[in-house]
């Protein structure tokens, strides 16, 4: 980053600034920062940063003031770090589509005939945008990104190297002389805001289209099958996995490792702790855990009686043992 002061910073951010101006030359944790870093406090302060982000102001400290300390860090990094890019088609790349303006396009990079690419979209090094994508505008694709044809990206959309999106749905009609292949001719739809983590796979549907809302955070390794519906402000951790045709409501977080089978409805606001197994409808606003998932309180009482099961063997065969043998 290069170093600025935090009246700079605050007047960037629209925070107040309390005590003197300071010089800004890195980003630290509150533990430990130095003279010269930025850090943020959530409630007590302690330590020697020079600047800090805090609910209130704090005798004898350079203070940004914000209402929630951690946002206000986190923009101020969007501000002290920004990423690096320079808008130019590398002479290696492949473009048969239409681009907008200010677009960078990395080395090696292809996009099909048709495909229509926004202003300010970053492709990274070895991305594939086949035919008839639509890529919305300040979207950035990392390196080896996978676009499959006729797939629709939305606006400030940021997807990890290696993830595809618009693969084959996994389907097969079983038959005497062995599965066949089901087409999946469907489309896949990301809406605006959304990000999807590295070497994440999203499907494209069968008929209709498969769609993550706007706003869901996919993160690495995630498997999302083909007509599954995410809606808005979803968040899955790593590895979890999406069986077709399901369908998430708004604001549904999932743990990592957790899988759902196929058809099932996921309210709003429901959780799902992480390797849980799936296989039933799970409602609104509920927290369920466990494999096969279940409500939380009642899974939490089944675990709880887990250590009372040996003593309880142990009981039943002394009483087996001693129990008179039955006459023929």
């Amino acid at each position: 980053m290069s170093p600025t002061t935090a009246a700079r910073l605050a007047e960037a951010l629209g925070l107040p600034l309390v005590g003197p101006d300071r010089e800004i030359t890195g980003v630290a944790p509150l533990e430990s920062a130095g003279p010269g870093e930025l850090a943020y406090a959530e409630g007590a302060v302690s330590g020697e940063a020079g600047v800090l982000i805090t609910k209130a102001p704090v005798e004898g400290r350079t203070v940004l003031v914000a209402a929630d300390p951690k946002l206000g860090f986190i923009r101020a990094l969007g501000l002290l770090f920004p990423e690096a890019r320079a808008a130019g088609v590398h002479p290696s790349a492949v473009v048969e589509g239409a681009l907008g303006q200010d677009v960078t396009v990395g080395a090696y990079a292809v996009i099909g005939a048709g495909a229509v690419i926004g202003d300010r979209v970053c492709i990274g090094e070895g991305v594939i945008v086949g035919p008839g994508c639509v890529v919305g505008d300040d979207t950035r694709l990392f390196p080896k990104v996978v676009l499959y044809p006729g797939v629709v990206v939305g606006r400030r959309c940021r997807v990890h190297a290696g993830a595809v999106l618009g693969a084959d749905g996994f389907s097969y009609h079983p038959t005497a002389q062995g599965p066949v292949k089901v087409p999946q001719v469907g489309g896949l739809v990301v809406e605006d805001d959304v990000e999807i983590g590295a070497n994440t796979c999203v499907d494209r549907a069968f008929l209709t289209e498969t769609r993550i809302g706007r706003g869901s955070k996919l993160d690495n390794l995630v498997q999302i099958g083909h007509n599954v519906r995410l809606g808005p402000a979803c968040v899955l951790a790593a590895q979890v996995g999406v069986a077709g045709s399901t369908t998430f409501g708004v604001g549904v977080l999932v743990g990592g490792q957790a899988g759902f089978t196929e058809h099932l409805s996921v309210g709003d606001g429901a959780r799902v702790a992480a390797g849980s197994g799936v296989i039933r409808d799970v409602p609104a606003r509920e927290t369920w855990l466990g494999v096969p998932a279940m409500p939380a309180r009642q899974a939490r009482r089944i675990l709880a009686a887990l250590k009372d099961l040996p003593d309880l063997a142990v009981e039943r065969a002394r009483r087996l043992r001693a129990a008179p043998p039955k006459n023929d």
